[in-house]
């Protein structure tokens, strides 16, 4: 049998095509929104500054096509065109990019979300989880949706690697001061159990004090601050001035000044993009929170 034959090289070439073209892949976002792709997206819009930190993380720059006015992670999302906010992105253009991939997340507009999928555009919804963990669940499914799994396996396991250094160091120590981490805006706005914040201030070596509260975000009574009595207070600030006068206002406040936090001028700050944003960085923001609560131990990120 002659086995480059006319028929031969047809079977051969067939077996090649299937060898070498990516599978068609059937999604199912946290929406319960199905999504097939059949290819690599080549021009992805993110609606949320997480998940563009992780689509740079993952090397997928090339072929992130606009993003929102609130992605400034890395500097060079900056440069790419904005199709609006977070919480208020532009249907129209978002159309005229003629994206093959969306990716949206928690606190996208549903209204907006629905529109596309009614235009039958390809959107993918994540959520956010109520655990750092929920990252590396995030940073897979992504990586499944860009067809980018080995990319997104590495980094994985880099930041299961941090974690894991982490855990050891914390077990060396015991105490677990009680903490209370605020919004630097004019209401005491503060983080309850039903978000990853909480996890990151256990993992941290603290205890959340308004962990009782089965809510993500709320705004807190001082009277029960008061009772609450965080030893440490985190402030997230977007820089160092806002957070020096957010410090200022609470610290001027009579009753304030009962908290033993505020007594020993233990008020701390951390940026709130790189704390509030569920993305690879968020293990930076863990590593600094770690080294206030707990100076005595000797932390340092591994990369």
């Amino acid at each position: 049998m002659n086995f480059w034959s006319p028929k031969a090289n047809r079977v051969w070439f067939l077996t090649i095509f299937l060898v070498l073209s990516p599978p068609q892949r059937i999604l199912i976002d946290d929406l319960g929104h199905h999504l097939e792709l059949d290819h690599p997206p080549q021009r992805i819009i993110s609606l949320a500054p997480n998940i563009t930190e992780i689509l740079f993380a993952l090397e997928l720059e090339d072929r992130l096509v606009a993003v929102t006015q609130f992605c400034n992670f890395p500097p060079e999302a900056q440069k790419k065109p904005h199709i609006g906010g977070y919480i208020n992105p532009q249907l129209e253009k978002i159309i005229s990019f003629h994206p093959d991939l969306i990716l949206g997340f928690r606190g996208n507009p549903l209204p907006l979300i629905q529109q596309l999928q009614a235009l039958h555009l390809p959107i993918f919804v994540l959520d956010e989880g109520h655990t750092i963990f929920s990252l590396l669940s995030m940073i897979q499914r992504l990586g499944q949706a860009t067809f980018q799994e080995k990319k997104a396996a590495v980094l994985m396991a880099k930041i299961k690697n941090q974690l894991e250094q982490l855990n050891q160091i914390m077990s060396q120590t015991q105490r677990r001061p009680r903490v209370l981490l605020l919004l630097a805006g004019t209401q005491l706005w503060t983080c309850g159990r039903d978000t990853f914040l909480n996890d990151l201030i256990a993992r941290a070596g603290g205890e959340n004090i308004m962990k009782h509260i089965h809510r993500a975000w709320f705004v807190a009574q001082l009277e029960d601050l008061i009772t609450k009595n965080p030893e440490i207070i985190i402030l997230l600030a977007p820089n160092q001035t806002v957070f020096k006068q957010r410090r200022h206002a609470l610290t001027s406040l009579p009753l304030f000044q009962q908290i033993q936090a505020v007594k020993k001028g233990n008020i701390y700050y951390l940026n709130e993009d790189l704390v509030s944003r569920l993305s690879p960085r968020i293990i930076k923001a863990l590593y600094q929170l770690a080294q206030i609560l707990h100076p005595e131990l000797k932390l340092s990120l591994i990369n």
